[in-house]
């Protein structure tokens, strides 16, 4: 996909509802991230001379904002969060789900972790209690 110009490329995270083993999204990442024309796996004649630009790996399947230390962790901040389920199954509704994500997010790049980060956010509380915690 990345050959054909993606920006963005979906596939089963290795912890939502759809898994693939860790080791091989690990190994997606690395392949729409590299920007190391000696790392792109089908021999591109002209790599050297036109890089392929990187495309963004979108880990999906069952991702909720407990989820999200997991995510920053192996994916770091080259990853697009794909949000549905847990913005829309959100106890407080969608608007509520989309701002538990978003104090999720805020909070491991504060380096807070989310429980105490919940105990002041509201809604990352309640998606909390809703689908856990992990990582």
């Amino acid at each position: 996909m990345r050959l054909a110009g993606a920006d963005l490329v979906l596939f089963p995270s290795p912890y939502g509802s759809v898994v693939m083993p860790r080791e091989e999204n690990m190994a997606i990442k690395d392949v729409l991230l590299t920007t190391d024309a000696a790392d792109y796996r089908y021999g591109i004649a002209s790599a050297a001379s036109m890089p392929l630009k990187t495309s963004f790996p979108v880990p999906s399947a069952g991702i909720h904002p407990g989820l999200v230390p997991l995510i920053l962790k192996d994916f770091g901040s080259q990853v697009v969060v794909n949000a549905g389920g847990g913005v829309h199954g959100h106890p407080g509704g969608a608007a509520a789900g989309g701002r538990a994500f978003r104090q999720a997010i805020d909070g491991r790049l504060a380096g807070k972790s989310l429980d105490a980060y919940a105990e002041s956010h509201p809604e990352l509380k309640a998606a909390i209690a809703a689908w856990g915690l992990k990582g």
